[in-house]
């Protein structure tokens, strides 16, 4: 959660490049920085460890070990690559980013509602207990017969907006939208967060948990 916190305040400073002059560290820079480099130093650990592993076995089970055996061959050949440990770095933290920490959050924010809407909760647990039992935990292969839980997880990401602000882009060409004048160059700070909570799409009732607003006249 925090991570994520602190990805949005420096996205900020991204798009309003004087904030970063504050004295001290008001939009947590210094702090996400500090962090993102302790989660480099231990992924590093783990990708010597898997160097050692690809070295001794040429086995592959995962991307860590694809890539690995890719930039030994590449390297072997004598051909220059960008497949170096400063990417492979990049692309986990990406997918730590992406597929640890927002999940994380997104599985806080949907047990809050939960609570907060029980005739919710009742709806989705007895999805559950007539699609698959109460015998065994759900598993990937039950995704399509749980139409409830699904929408229950989609409203979540909808209503939390755990990533309210997008990254930040620049217009690579002069360009209109909606009548205004983009010119090349402006930086471009989408919001997520408006869109998400916005009546015209979601109607009046945009700011409750509503999960059947993901589930169509078919049930599905």
């Amino acid at each position: 959660g925090s991570l994520a916190t602190d990805q949005q305040n420096v996205s900020l400073i991204n798009f309003i490049f004087w904030l970063k002059y504050i004295p001290g560290d008001l939009f947590k820079a210094k702090k996400l920085a500090s962090d993102v480099n302790a989660i480099m130093d231990l992924l590093m650990k783990f990708v010597d460890e898997k160097k050692r592993h690809v070295e001794n076995s040429n086995e592959v089970c995962n991307l860590i070990d694809a890539y690995i055996l890719e930039r030994n061959k590449k390297v072997e050949a004598g051909i220059e690559t960008y497949l170096d440990d400063k990417n492979l770095l990049k692309i986990m933290l990406d997918l730590f980013g992406a597929g640890t920490e927002t999940t994380n959050t997104t599985i806080y924010w949907c047990i809050l509602y939960v609570l907060n809407y029980p005739e919710v909760q009742e709806k989705a647990y007895q999805e559950i207990k007539n699609k698959i039992g109460t015998s065994r935990a759900p598993t990937i292969q039950d995704k399509c017969q749980l139409t409830y839980l699904n929408a229950v997880i989609h409203e979540t990401q909808r209503m939390a907006s755990i990533v309210p602000l997008s990254v930040t882009h620049v217009c690579s060409e002069d360009t209109t939208l909606q009548g205004y004048t983009v010119p090349k160059g402006t930086y471009i700070l989408p919001s997520l967060d408006s869109v998400l909570h916005d009546k015209a799409t979601w109607g009046e009732d945009a700011m409750s948990f509503k999960p059947e607003r993901f589930i169509d006249d078919n049930g599905k």
